[in-house]
């Protein structure tokens, strides 16, 4: 009957509205990639693979059983992303996928709503680079933001790799690098003076176990000294890694500000948020702190925070699933009606 097929297109319009609510979300960090749904707290997907959205989205397609062309998809972008990037992305997930809405967010400003803000300045310290981003109201004032491919993790793993001459004969040294800059590498307050302190008097927990390329089952044990401040002092002093004219981070900071509306300054001063796994050294956020306080103009309030999620490198998916989770959400969104009539152009809307 009438009323009978009435239901139906009721029911199955309420089912399609139920699928649009649920959000998959695709956040390509510089290191690693995740997938999954904005309504679960974990990823579905964790991979360090290289990003092609296509095969990605054909893999979570597969683990989220998810029909791509019956759910909105949210992708993160850094500051490298340009339009040609945005309208090849659109031209995949719409054009060919059937997506039925996308959205792309700048990766600081999910870092950011996901530490309870919608203004401040994100310090990203990813493995590729860092990036020094202003935000004012979700928006990114790219004018002034910066990214320093000189001071990202890979390069602090490369400094470390080149200090220390027993990581070379690890099986995988690189990695072997990585972890243990993470494990026992710590900022210093005063450079100079424990790099002296820990030539002479090493901590006792600063050897570690390089695994042999070889078929001797031993491990070789190696001890680090200065090294444990040294690798990461290069954020600061970028000439110790042979980057001679580079900025160190203090410095990139404090041109960002000033290049900021002075009415801007105060606001975005006191929000400064560390992001990503290279900002987990301990003494990062003291150092900091006293290196800006020498250059930032004198009476200016600044609060250096560190953002949740840093821990695993998942704040800017913590703040993805928060903003596919609010009410306007749909709105930021370049649905595939309006890529039919207008092409991409108004994906560049949002933030």
């Amino acid at each position: 009957t009438v009323v009978e097929a009435t239901l139906r297109l009721s029911d199955l319009q309420q089912k399609l509205v139920a699928d649009l609510s649920k959000v998959i979300l695709v956040d390509h960090g510089s290191s690693l990639t995740r997938i999954g749904w904005s309504h679960e707290a974990a990823p579905a997907i964790v991979t360090t693979s290289r990003f092609d959205v296509e095969r990605l989205l054909r893999e979570a397609n597969e683990s989220l059983k998810a029909d791509l062309q019956r759910h909105p998809i949210l992708v993160t972008e850094g500051l490298e992303v340009g339009s040609a990037s945005r309208e090849s992305l659109a031209a995949i997930l719409i054009g060919f996928l059937k997506c039925p809405f996308i959205c792309t967010v700048n990766t600081a400003v999910l870092a950011l709503l996901n530490f309870g803000s919608s203004s401040g300045l994100v310090i990203d310290m990813g493995a590729s680079a860092t990036e020094i981003v202003p935000i004012y109201e979700r928006s990114v004032m790219r004018n002034a933001a910066r990214r320093l491919e000189w001071l990202g993790g890979d390069e602090v793993d490369g400094y470390l790799f080149s200090l220390v001459g027993g990581l070379s004969q690890d099986k995988r040294p690189l990695e072997k690098a990585r972890a243990t800059k993470e494990s026992l590498c710590r900022v210093a307050f005063h450079f100079s003076e424990e790099v002296d302190l820990l030539k002479v008097s090493p901590p006792d927990d600063s050897k570690f176990a390089v695994g042999l390329d070889n078929d001797d089952v031993r491990d070789l044990h190696v001890l680090l000294t200065h090294e444990l401040v040294q690798a990461p002092e290069m954020l600061f002093r970028p000439k110790l890694n042979g980057k001679i004219k580079a900025q160190g981070l203090p410095d990139a900071i404090a041109e960002v500000v000033q290049s900021l509306d002075p009415m801007l300054r105060p606001l975005l001063c006191r929000n400064i948020v560390l992001v990503g796994r290279g900002a987990l050294f301990k003494g990062l956020t003291e150092r900091l702190t006293m290196e800006l306080a020498d250059r930032l103009p004198a009476g200016y309030d600044f609060d250096i925070h560190v953002a949740p999620g840093i821990e695993d490198g998942s704040s800017a998916y913590q703040g993805a699933c928060k903003l596919a989770s609010s009410p306007n959400f749909r709105s930021m969104c370049l649905s595939r009606d309006e890529y039919k009539e207008t092409g991409s152009a108004r994906m560049f809307w949002a933030y």
